[in-house]
């Protein structure tokens, strides 16, 4: 995993699966309103992982929140636009989303991994 920014959001998907796009839409929504988050998106068979990672896996989409390099959350299925903010307050603070009141430069990358 990638260290370079602090937070990371790794959406895990299959081909084919269709809660896989929806969860990749909301969390694209979602990350609209967010600053200082980079976003990955992969297929399982070539998410960069390790054998004890792997055995995690249980059903897609799998979303991991991934603090400094170190998964913090792990959201299984697709879930609602409320839960996913929700769960990034939780993990990565209030500082993440932007200020309406104040021009935040948003800094978000978006990468698909092959």
């Amino acid at each position: 995993m990638n260290k370079t920014n602090k937070f990371h959001i790794f959406l895990v998907t299959t081909e084919g699966c269709a809660g896989c796009k929806i969860m990749d839409r909301i969390l694209r929504k979602v990350l609209d309103k967010t600053t200082d988050i980079t976003y990955h998106v992969s297929d399982y068979t070539k998410f960069r992982h390790n054998k004890k990672e792997l055995d995690k896996f249980r059903d897609f989409p799998t979303t991991l929140l991934v603090d400094d390099g170190e998964i913090k959350a792990r959201i299984i299925g697709t879930q609602p636009e409320y839960y996913i903010i929700d769960k990034i307050h939780q993990v990565f603070g209030e500082n993440v989303f932007k200020d309406d009141n104040k021009k935040t430069k948003e800094t978000n990358k978006h990468i698909e991994l092959e």
